[in-house]
């Protein structure tokens, strides 16, 4: 995998990680780890808290939201708020890619607008998006296909 210099991370990766899901667990701790020893930046919004700390607040979750602060801190995020100008951005990207969502539109508005050369999401009509590179969780290399 390439290296970037500064990686937006969609919610649903954290979630992923942050929740040990079977599937997608170890290709998030080895890209985690090689962006990591890269010395790339970590970037996400505040449309990320709020979306990932819902779950672990509606089923009052004390672990959840400490592992995800935890996280956020550990790896060192930019947590980027959402200002009149990525707003102004979301709207230019919903404008252009008409079947996106206002969220997703915000969210790479957010990345374009702090400096990131790269995207990670798990969701593919993202891929679309011209200006930065999409990187699908899916596609990530799996454990058992690395040879030695």
């Amino acid at each position: 995998m390439s290296e970037y210099k500064r990686i937006f991370y969609d919610t649903n990766p954290l979630i992923y990680y942050l929740e040990q899901n079977e599937s997608y667990l170890d290709k998030m701790k080895r890209f985690l780890t090689e962006q990591t020893e890269a010395d790339s930046d970590f970037v996400t919004s505040t449309i990320t808290v709020g979306e990932y700390l819902t779950g672990p607040y509606k089923n009052q979750d004390n672990r959840l939201i400490a592992d995800f602060k935890g996280f956020i801190s550990v790896y060192d995020f930019d947590v980027v708020p959402i200002s009149w100008e990525i707003a102004e951005e979301a709207a230019r990207i919903r404008g252009k890619y008409k079947d996106y969502k206002l969220m997703d539109s915000l969210q790479l508005a957010t990345a374009k607008h702090s400096g990131c050369d790269a995207f990670v999401s798990n969701d593919l009509q993202l891929r679309k998006f011209e200006g930065l590179d999409i990187l699908i969780v899916d596609e990530f290399p799996s454990e058992d296909l690395l040879i030695d």
